[in-house]
């Protein structure tokens, strides 16, 4: 209680984000605003950067040929700008790749850059911190993005996935209005898990107007999962766990009245299935399925390998493709991630 998220949100901008360069583009330029040349008023500033990740790398040119352009860069001149912008960074242990020491030694004021590795029980009970998101306050609102971007050189790639690039697909999303201080409730009640509270964290807040005369006509709700339990890698104040993801994807199946396109890199989930499966079967459906999957996995050897997931996703399959409604497509031209 005190930490649930509302179920959904009006008044938002969303705007899709398809592919790395687009997304790695739009951060760029909400970070390039955060070097306002306004004092702030107060004792703290209301600039503020959180970065969540799986994986973090904040030293590579976000647009390609543009040394000012890595995170590193940005958030450098943006702690050391007039407003002296507070900047948090979550990242998940094994894939830190040097961000958390990178952000804790941005600046001379210790108190505005912090950074901590987020950590958990062996690698054998797959757990990680999977986000993908940023919030960044600057001088014109607060923008949130997530989806499956995460901050690292393989994603240097746009739609037209031309030969010789990087190949590789992924979404995103930006969020301006009310869902962007979800987002951010979101992050500091994970921060908050290590101890990790002070008088400046607590002063970061989000806007949540949006611009006049853009229409913000969007109901977005922000959704999460993490496991049941106490200790080390769980959300203490809710010891049942949380499984809104799944509980959106599979309202949106079973609301579904005309198709249901579905891009994923894994498809390994039964539950899901089962909906699918359900979904199909209701009298009268004339529901149409797409299903658009990576030819292989991204290969976690500590978790599973490639022929774990062929398994999987045969057997989310294999009563599904019998169905003359449903089509699978295995894409080899590029990796999709989403």
């Amino acid at each position: 209680p005190g930490f649930e998220l509302p179920l959904y949100t009006p008044g938002n901008i969303v705007t899709p984000l398809v592919d790395g360069l687009p997304a790695f583009a739009q951060l760029v330029a909400d970070l390039r605003e955060l070097d306002d040349s306004t004092p702030p008023r107060g004792r703290f500033p209301d600039n503020f950067v959180l970065l969540g990740g799986w994986f973090m790398d904040l030293d590579f040119p976000l647009v390609p040929g543009d040394a000012s352009s890595t995170v590193k860069a940005l958030l450098t001149k943006a702690v050391r700008s007039p407003h002296a912008a507070i900047v948090r960074g979550l990242v998940w242990w094994l894939n830190d790749n040097g961000a958390t020491s990178t952000i804790a030694g941005l600046s001379g004021t210790p108190h505005l850059t912090e950074a901590w590795p987020v950590t958990f029980p062996p690698i054998n009970e797959i757990i990680a911190f999977h986000w993908k998101c940023s919030v960044v306050r600057n001088r014109h609102g607060t923008f949130a993005s997530l989806g499956g971007i995460d901050i690292n050189p393989n994603r240097l790639d746009d739609p037209d996935h031309k030969p010789g690039g990087r190949r590789y697909h992924d979404v995103h999303c930006r969020i301006q209005g009310p869902a962007a201080a979800d987002v951010t409730e979101a992050f500091l009640a994970r921060w908050h898990i290590h101890g990790l509270g002070s008088e400046v964290t607590d002063a970061i807040t989000p806007t949540v107007t949006t611009p006049p005369g853009v229409p913000a006509t969007h109901m977005v709700q922000i959704a999460r999962i993490f496991r049941s339990g106490t200790g080390a890698g769980f959300q203490p104040w809710s010891p049942d766990g949380e499984r809104t993801i799944l509980a959106t994807l599979t309202r949106a199946i079973q609301r579904a009245r005309r198709y249901i396109y579905i891009e994923e890199q894994y498809l390994a989930a039964p539950m899901l299935r089962d909906v699918l499966r359900a979904a199909l079967a209701k009298p009268g459906s004339t529901l149409d399925v797409v299903i658009v999957i990576s030819d292989n996995c991204e290969d976690f050897r500590a978790i599973a390998d490639q022929p774990g997931y062929d398994r999987a996703r045969f057997l989310f399959l294999k009563d599904l493709i019998t169905d003359a409604r449903v089509q699978v497509f295995s894409i080899k031209a590029y990796y999709l991630h989403s």
